[in-house]
C-alpha cells in the first residue's frame, strides 16, 4: 500500500459528509459593490480593504464579481487612451 492511500480514503470519506454550506464564507457588507458604482469608488475600496474579488450587485441580486484584474485592466485602458490623446495633441 502506498504511504498516501489509507490518509486520502480518509480524506474522501470525510469530504463526502461535509456540505457546501458548513465551510462557505459568507460575504460581509464590505464584499459588495453596486452595479451603478464608480470605478474611483471601487478603486478606494479595494484599495483600502481585503476583499477580493467583490460582488457586484444590483439591488439585492448578485450580478457578477469584479476582480482586481478587471480593475487593472480597466485602469491600464484609460492610461493608454490617455497616452494616445496627449500624443495627438498638438
Amino acid at each position: 500500500m502506498h504511504l498516501w492511500a489509507e490518509p486520502l480514503r480518509s480524506i474522501h470519506a470525510k469530504a463526502n459528509r461535509l456540505k457546501v454550506k458548513d465551510i462557505m464564507h459568507v460575504p460581509s457588507d464590505v464584499e459588495y459593490v453596486d452595479y451603478c458604482a464608480t470605478l474611483g469608488a471601487v478603486v478606494h475600496q479595494a484599495a483600502v480593504g481585503d476583499q477580493h474579488p467583490l460582488l457586484v450587485t444590483r439591488g439585492k441580486t448578485i450580478t457578477g464579481m469584479l476582480r482586481m484584474k478587471d480593475i487593472f485592466r480597466k485602469l491600464r485602458e484609460k492610461a493608454i487612451d490617455n497616452e494616445r490623446c496627449l500624443q495627438v495633441a498638438p
